[in-house]
């Protein structure tokens, strides 16, 4: 049920304060945000840090419902109104930090969302204080996220002792 409150009022204010009419412009940033969710999934299959449960899918169709939902609208409100200054940027930045991981929190509490593996909301913070600017990045500059997200997937992976041997 989470999930689909989270949903409704994400898109009401997508609809209202995103730039849908522009949407082509975000749609590689949109990709490559899901591109990272995919990603995770498959190299943490063995060992998940964390796990959605929207109570309505299950396995990987709650990540497809987050992919395909949550992260477009994201992208639609995070990317037009960065605004400029460095400042404003890193409280711009500061703000879609407090919002994810609040939201985390409050998934977490109400049993929507699991952390595992030693995952904690500390690392979830850590995580979105990296993922929100390489986002900005992406769109100004894409290949130098995919860089920073390769460095970020491994230390990840090598910090958490993923086994990634088994994937493969």
């Amino acid at each position: 049920m989470f999930y689909i409150i989270l949903l409704i009022l994400l898109i009401a204010i997508c609809y209202k304060w995103g730039d849908w009419r522009n949407w082509q412009k975000y749609q590689s940033t949109i990709l490559f945000f899901t591109l990272g969710d995919f990603l995770y999934m498959g190299l943490t299959y063995l060992k998940p840090l964390w796990d959605y449960d929207t109570n309505f899918a299950k396995g990987i169709y709650d990540n497809l419902f987050v992919n395909f939902t949550i992260f477009p609208c994201t992208i639609l409100l995070f990317i037009p109104r960065f605004p400029e200054g460095i400042k404003k940027q890193v409280l711009y930045i500061l703000k879609w930090v407090v919002i994810y991981t609040s939201v985390e929190w409050l998934a977490t509490l109400l049993h929507s969302f699991q952390q595992e593996n030693g995952w904690t909301i500390w690392y979830s913070l850590t995580f979105n204080f990296v993922m929100f600017p390489l986002l900005w990045l992406h769109y100004k500059k894409p290949l130098l996220a995919y860089l920073g997200s390769f460095v970020v997937a491994v230390t990840i992976l090598w910090l958490f002792k993923i086994p990634v041997n088994d994937i493969w």
